[in-house]
């Protein structure tokens, strides 16, 4: 809730400040402070978000109680795994595509994979309470690695344009889902883990449900496009499609009526 800040009464989540002084400031100014339960600001929030980011994406360990586990963190991460290939679109295609609403679920189906294998790691592992801190966990590594992933291979595009090696392209297909399923499963069994067996079972499971669906999934498909040519769009349109293939089966029925038959070994 969105309250007004005045001498008495202060909120934590939310102040809205209308100046320092109001009698004094003849036009009323609006700051927004977003503040944790320890008063913190929302740039440290970010970047001990990060932080924590890279470093489980990196294989360090990082208990749950080391950084804040909320439900605006978890919808900020999923939507950044959104993001990065957007702008790579972007970036690769220019700002005259458009937004391709068709590719929405191609897009988007890593959420659900990923919150199944959440799920799935903190029953493993008998903490289900912490099932969470491991979506959370999770979303912050795919951020990173699709961070670097992009920014890699723009790279790599810019100073060596494609075609590349088959090992290459291959690598970059199957490497990144690989990296993501070790890393999770390290943020899950290190901090959680009580024994070696919860471990491995723990390991067992992120490789399982996420580098199998991760690595045959066609998620090609990016949600920024290319403006499509005038011929491309006359096809996308329904009508046109119907007398294309109209005027199709006129064509083919006329030749079949009028062509006489084709004889193996026959002289044209």
């Amino acid at each position: 809730m969105i309250q007004y800040a005045t001498e008495q009464s202060r909120p934590r989540p939310c102040i809205i400040a209308w100046g320092r002084r109001f009698r004094r400031s003849p036009t009323m100014r609006t700051t927004f402070e977003f503040a944790s339960q320890d008063g913190n600001s929302v740039q440290a929030l970010l970047r001990r978000a990060l932080t924590n980011a890279f470093r489980l994406a990196f294989f360090q360990e990082s208990a749950p109680d080391h950084f804040s586990v909320t439900w605006l963190q978890v919808a900020a991460f999923s939507a950044a795994t959104l993001l990065i290939p957007i702008l790579y679109d972007i970036a690769s295609v220019g700002i005259d595509g458009r937004f391709d609403w068709d590719a929405i679920p191609s897009a988007i189906a890593h959420l659900p994979i990923i919150l199944l294998a959440a799920i799935v790691t903190a029953y493993a592992l008998g903490r289900s309470e912490n099932t969470l801190f491991l979506f959370q966990a999770f979303l912050m590594i795919a951020a990173v690695i699709d961070s670097v992933v992009y920014f890699t291979y723009g790279a790599a595009l810019a100073l060596h344009p494609q075609p590349w090696p088959y090992q290459v392209n291959i690598g970059y297909h199957v490497v990144p889902p690989i990296w993501f399923a070790l890393a999770c499963a390290r943020a899950a069994a290190g901090p959680l883990a009580g024994d070696l067996g919860r471990r491995t079972l723990a390991y067992a499971v992120c490789l399982l449900l996420l580098v199998l669906p991760l690595t045959h999934m066609n998620r090609g498909h990016s949600l920024w496009q290319a403006e499509a040519t005038k011929a491309i769009r006359n096809l996308r349109n329904p009508a046109n499609r119907f007398w294309m293939k109209t005027s199709f089966t006129a064509s083919l029925s006329f030749l079949n009526e009028n062509l006489p038959p084709c004889v193996p070994g026959a002289k044209a």
